[in-house]
């Protein structure tokens, strides 16, 4: 389901979000991220929906979009966990499974040098707001 900029902008307004980030915050955020790590492992949860969907992040899309044809104003959240399993292909007969891990300490202490960003540090998680 892709959300219109106006049916995002009415989600943020109806649900009381406050807003910790910009498309210049996030693009700048994501630059520095895939040039110090080549890519980092995601899950990230869309204003509006409920499904957190998980991706390995390699590359910045033009702004404005995180990547297409997500905005950057969708993202509620984006969470960096330690391991993470990556299934590729729908298929199953096709499916193919593999573990990646992170060091999350390191890409906290990045992010820190980027900038104030509203992160939360779980056990094995490190969770960066766009919204809350």
């Amino acid at each position: 389901m892709n959300l219109t900029k106006k049916n995002i902008e009415n989600i943020i307004r109806e649900s009381n979000f406050s807003s910790f980030m910009n498309n210049t915050k996030w693009e700048k955020l994501f630059e520095n991220l895939i040039e110090e790590f080549d890519s980092v492992f995601i899950r990230f949860k869309l204003v509006g929906r409920e499904k957190i969907e998980e991706t390995e992040f390699d590359m910045v899309d033009f702004t404005p979009y995180f990547m297409e044809p997500i905005l950057y104003n969708e993202i509620e959240w984006i969470q960096f966990p330690e391991k993470m399993l990556i299934i590729k292909n729908r298929r199953v007969s096709r499916q193919t499974i593999s573990e990646h891990s992170q060091d999350i300490t390191e890409i906290e202490n990045l992010i820190n040098e980027i900038g104030i960003f509203d992160l939360e540090r779980g056990d094995k998680t490190l969770k960066l707001y766009g919204y809350k």
